[in-house]
C-alpha cells in the first residue's frame, strides 16, 4: 500500500470517526466538547499534508468528506430521541463540514509550510 493511499484512508476515517462519540453520548453536558473534534481533524489534516510533501488541497477535501460522512452515519446509527432535532441532521452536517473545511485548510497550510523546510 502506498504512503499516499494510506494517508487518504486515514484522513477520511479519522475525520469521520471523531464525531461518533457525540452521537453515542447524547447528553447536553458534553455539548461544549465538540471543539475537540475540530482540533483532532486539524491535527490529522496537518500531519497528512506534512507527510505527503505539500499536497494540501487533497486533505482539505478528504477531511471535509470524512466529516460529512461521519456526522451523517453517526446520526443514522445512533438517532436522536427527539424527532425534530433528528430532522436537522443534514443542516448540522453541512455546518460541521464547512467549519471543518476552514479548520483543515489552515492546518494544511501549516503542514505544507513545514514540509517545505
Amino acid at each position: 500500500m502506498s504512503r499516499n493511499l494510506l494517508l487518504v484512508v486515514l484522513t477520511v476515517t479519522g475525520s469521520a470517526l471523531c464525531w461518533w462519540p457525540f452521537f453515542i453520548m447524547q447528553t447536553t453536558d458534553s455539548s461544549y466538547l465538540w471543539f475537540l473534534s475540530y482540533a483532532l481533524i486539524a491535527l490529522i489534516a496537518g500531519y497528512a499534508a506534512f507527510l505527503s510533501g505539500g499536497r494540501w488541497l487533497r486533505f482539505v477535501v478528504l477531511s471535509s468528506v470524512g466529516t460529512f460522512v461521519g456526522v451523517c452515519s453517526g446520526g443514522t446509527i445512533w438517532p436522536d430521541e427527539d424527532g425534530i432535532a433528528q430532522s436537522y441532521l443534514l443542516y448540522g452536517a453541512s455546518m460541521a463540514t464547512l467549519i471543518t473545511m476552514l479548520v483543515s485548510c489552515i492546518a494544511c497550510f501549516v503542514g505544507r509550510r513545514l514540509s517545505a523546510h
